[in-house]
């Protein structure tokens, strides 16, 4: 059964891991929106990035206000991506590949503070759902031989 044809959502990331520096790896991440891909140094700025884009699209809408040590910001009014008239371009994600290793993940949710989705590692052509963002953390780490 090939897992990749079913992935079809409005907030596809594609993440492409590239090099390995002690403890963590750097790489790419490719939306259906940007043409440019995102960079990122470590898995964690690999999350905070991502959890920022899941923010500028309001989708998957967070079900908690994240805390913070500083003053509460003022709420913003979002467009949903749904809402926003971007046309997707599933193949911007499709044709991406990592040096290293390459990773479609769909988060379907965001509750209890954390994600809940899908992650496909593409070279492999295994999916495996999470139920945490510390859980897909582990899971990319385990699929690099991390």
């Amino acid at each position: 059964m090939n897992p990749i044809p079913e992935l079809y959502a409005p907030n596809l990331i594609c993440v492409c891991f590239d090099e390995r520096t002690d403890d963590s790896y750097s790489g790419r991440l490719y939306t259906q929106y940007d043409k440019e891909p995102f960079r990122f140094n470590s898995v964690i700025d690999m999350a905070l990035r991502m959890d920022r884009l899941y923010d500028d699209w309001d989708f998957p809408q967070s079900a908690t206000l994240p805390r913070t040590f500083h003053r509460a910001k003022p709420i913003v009014q979002k467009t949903n991506i749904l809402e926003s008239g971007l046309t997707p371009d599933h193949a911007r994600i499709y044709s991406q590949k990592g040096k290293t290793a390459t990773f479609i993940v769909r988060v379907k949710y965001r509750q209890n503070a954390t994600w809940q989705g899908e992650v496909v590692w593409l070279e492999e052509a295994v999916r495996q759902e999470f139920r945490s963002a510390l859980e897909l953390m582990k899971l990319l780490q385990d699929a690099l031989g991390a």
